[in-house]
């Protein structure tokens, strides 16, 4: 079965099908099927535009066009795009029976071995009866279907995802986020990714994360949010020259990062540490904000150290040289030694 269907899309010649299924019609009525639909691949044009070309109402070429379509709709002419009726099918079976408009025409135009316009595969799909247009809404996008029905399991995975994400508020990786729809439903994999790209409040960032659209880790608004995505997926600190780089990299929204604004961003920021000269870490993977002093009397809250575990414990928030340590331990107003080795924050009683 699967190699008939491969057999089906390969063979599939959707230009010469349209111009078979055109044959025969007037002129006049042929060349406004043609302009209406942009079938050779010219934008489509608007019943008033082609009405002035021939001194006719608009209206008049809406009648022509109506009676034109009910006459293709006919078997003896639907036969001409059969091939590809059963290949726009196919295509839809593997995606769960529907999907995005241009995800749809992507998949068909990479299983057919010529190129194909997109307004050819949507004639053919306005014309067909088998298949079901559902237009866009506040929620969702353009969808083409096999079936009416296909658009109740698209809301009702959309609706539990989006609950899940609200529950988890993380972004999840393409494995994980398949996992957790296929728990409360039996769909399959190709099935769950075109019904999640129909929905307009879910999205995937350039790391091919999911979330909310209006996360900043899924659309960032700024630098800030993107110098957080960028410090999240390193997993260290880095300096703002470094993090504006890989913004740029990344190439989140076609806008530019300039070093000067990364700096200025993140210093403002309290999700971001200044841990040495530029470098800047998160605030939630456990960098902690303040001078050297500060960190040391940190690390020294509920004990006593040795002059080397302190220096050990402030290196893993800062990255300063250890005679920058030392001399914040000379400050007598914060910090006392006890015998030879041990230094206290005054203010723990020893």
């Amino acid at each position: 079965m699967q190699e008939k269907r491969l057999q089906t899309i390969q063979g599939t010649d959707p230009k010469e099908a349209v111009v078979r299924l055109l044959n025969g019609l007037e002129k006049r009525s042929k060349d406004i099927i043609i302009r209406r639909f942009g079938l050779e691949e010219k934008p489509k044009e608007t019943l008033e535009k082609i009405g002035q070309s021939y001194g006719i109402t608009r209206e008049r070429v809406r009648q022509i066009e109506d009676s034109v379509l009910a006459s293709l709709q006919k078997p003896n002419k639907l036969k001409y795009v059969k091939s590809l009726e059963e290949t726009l099918i196919s295509v839809l079976e593997d995606k769960g029976d529907i999907a995005e408009r241009n995800t749809l025409f992507s998949s068909i135009q990479s299983k057919l071995s010529s190129d194909i316009h997109p307004n050819v595969l949507e004639f053919v799909l306005e014309l067909s009866p088998k298949f079901t247009k559902f237009a866009e809404t506040k929620e969702l996008k353009q969808a083409w279907a096999t079936s009416t029905s296909s658009l109740i399991k698209v809301k009702k995975v959309i609706g539990g995802f989006i609950d899940y994400l609200k529950e988890k508020n993380k972004v999840l990786d393409t494995r994980t986020m398949i996992n957790a729809v296929q728990e409360n439903a039996d769909v399959s994999r190709d099935a769950i990714l075109s019904y999640i790209n129909l929905s307009k409040n879910i999205k995937k960032n350039p790391y091919h994360e999911w979330g909310l659209k209006d996360w900043g880790t899924i659309s960032p608004q700024g630098v800030k949010d993107k110098a957080y995505i960028v410090l999240i997926k390193k997993k260290k600190p880095l300096h703002f020259r470094e993090i504006t780089e890989a913004i740029n990299q990344i190439d989140f929204d076609k806008r530019k990062a300039t070093s000067r604004t990364v700096h200025n961003a993140l210093i403002k920021d309290p999700r971001f540490v200044l841990v040495g000269r530029g470098t800047y870490g998160l605030t939630e993977a456990g960098y902690k904000p303040g001078t050297v002093a500060d960190i040391v009397a940190d690390v020294l809250a509920k004990c006593s150290l040795t002059r080397e575990e302190i220096i050990h414990e402030v290196l893993k928030q800062r990255l300063v040289r250890k005679n920058t340590i030392l001399l914040a331990l000379q400050d007598s107003s914060k910090f006392k030694k006890v015998g030879e080795k041990y230094y206290l924050n005054t203010k723990i009683k020893s």
